[in-house]
């Protein structure tokens, strides 16, 4: 140990006497150092803005989440409300159309009242045997057990709870409580973020003729969108997202591309199939985003660096 130190010493010494090679060596070493640190503070403030993002990313999913939920508990109490109501359940246990359909109408036309422009209640009845029942109806009957989540019907894709209606053990019918998917739109906008709903192509086949004729249009090979209830600019730069950067939202959850800050969550249907994405976001230069923030830290901090080298730089020389 002590014969190393000796020859550093000599090694210093000897650089001195050589006062060009002194200098020389003292201002590669500096210079080096100040690369070293430079990239140790991209790097760094490049890792904290991908955990920014990646946190932003949780909070939407949450928030997401949140307002799945909030419209399960609408759907529940809305269940307990027609629970009490007598006349209706009669109707559907001895499967009587012309009052099943009274109230479903005027209970529809209560939603769009209060406001709730794309709330729907539909009612089965076990007695009926002419209507063809979808699979999940079938499945919250012989199951007896409540079912929510998300469906892609024949006139679009739906959040649904259906709940069984049973009578000394026997289910006699199913409420059915469905609101668009399309509705979060409004919620985010309310929050003055953007909202997508990318259908996968694969499923597009379940809608309607009626439905998907001329309303939808392609995102890529794999999605489409109900072009009409999405006319944003949001919308319009999704279209020019390169296929790798569109891999790399999918793959890691979110991306910063375009001007604009995206984060995605992968929607499944009530049977667990991979039905589309949801797309939230916010544009980059927004007032008091988190995107923005975090931008213009790391170019803050950035510039204060670039500063601190071309001042260490001129001081040296």
């Amino acid at each position: 140990m002590f014969g190393f130190v000796k020859q550093l010493q000599e090694i210093f010494l000897r650089l001195k006497r050589n006062k060009k090679l002194w200098f020389t060596s003292l201002t590669v070493i500096s210079v080096s150092g100040i690369i070293f640190s430079m990239y140790m503070v991209m790097t760094l403030t490049s890792s904290v803005s991908e955990e920014v993002y990646a946190s932003m990313s949780e909070t939407y999913k949450q928030s997401i989440k949140n307002k799945v939920d909030n419209k399960t508990h609408f759907f529940e109490k809305s269940a307990i409300i027609l629970l009490n109501d007598k006349l209706l359940l009669n109707a559907i246990e001895k499967h009587d159309a012309v009052l099943i359909a009274e109230h479903k109408d005027s209970i529809n036309k209560m939603f769009l009242k209060e406001g709730f422009t794309q709330t729907q209640v539909n009612f089965y009845s076990t007695l009926d045997k002419k209507t063809i029942l979808r699979s999940a109806v079938i499945s919250a009957m012989t199951s007896k057990n409540t079912l929510s989540g998300v469906e892609v019907m024949q006139d679009g894709v739906y959040y649904v709870m259906l709940k069984p209606l049973i009578k000394s053990g026997n289910v006699y019918g199913i409420i059915e409580i469905r609101e668009s998917i399309n509705t979060l739109k409004d919620e985010f906008e309310t929050q003055e973020s953007s909202y997508l709903f990318l259908l996968n192509r694969n499923v597009l086949g379940l809608l309607s003729i009626e439905a998907k004729n001329g309303r939808y249009e392609d995102i890529n090979e794999d999605f489409v969108i109900e072009s009409a209830k999405y006319d944003t600019k949001f919308k319009a730069t999704m279209l020019e997202i390169k296929p790798q950067d569109f891999k790399e939202m999918r793959d890691v959850g979110h991306i910063v591309v375009n001007g604009y800050y995206r984060s995605v969550e992968v929607v499944t249907d009530i049977n667990g199939a991979d039905i589309g994405m949801i797309v939230v976001g916010e544009f980059i230069e927004k007032e008091g985003g988190f995107v923005n923030i975090a931008d213009g830290m790391t170019k803050t901090i950035t510039t204060i660096s670039l500063g601190l080298v071309m001042s260490i730089l001129l001081f040296m020389f």
